[in-house]
């Protein structure tokens, strides 16, 4: 149903969609429309993919995947701490507290870079980092 309001758009109603809308939605879309709807979402996850390759530099794709995995290593840890147990409870948590930590600051790090310079807030990421990793020490015991 959302895909035939969007492909009903008029041109000066695609124009009024934020330019990012309008690449995700208009150029991924270009496959037929009596496609499946499995190959739609393949068709946008695809277009999706290619746009993020295209417009993104090689710096903000290794900050992105830094994110990726420590989000992962959560993941894991966590899953070990359910299955196996937890027993040195203190490193468990300080473990996951600083996995989480690193993310939601390389997070911070790549919206940072868009407003300040890149030294002032990969300064700032160090900084935070070590304040971070000086917590979760102090916590381990």
């Amino acid at each position: 149903m959302a895909w035939s309001r969007l492909r009903s758009l008029t041109a000066s109603q695609q124009a009024v969609l934020p330019l990012g809308l309008q690449r995700i939605f208009f150029v991924s879309m270009s496959s037929s429309p009596s496609a499946s709807p499995a190959v739609q979402k393949e068709s946008l996850l695809g277009g999706i993919w290619a746009n993020y390759r295209k417009e993104t530099d090689a710096r903000t794709r290794l900050i992105d995947l830094l994110i990726v995995f420590c989000l992962l290593l959560t993941g894991i840890q966590l899953g070990y701490a359910f299955l196996i147990g937890s027993f040195p409870f203190n490193s468990v948590v300080a473990g996951i507290f600083s996995c989480c930590g690193t993310a939601v600051l390389a997070a911070n790090l790549r919206v940072q870079m868009k407003y300040y310079s890149t030294e002032r807030s990969f300064a700032e990421f160090l900084f935070c980092n070590l304040i971070l990793h000086f917590l979760v020490f102090s916590y381990i015991g």
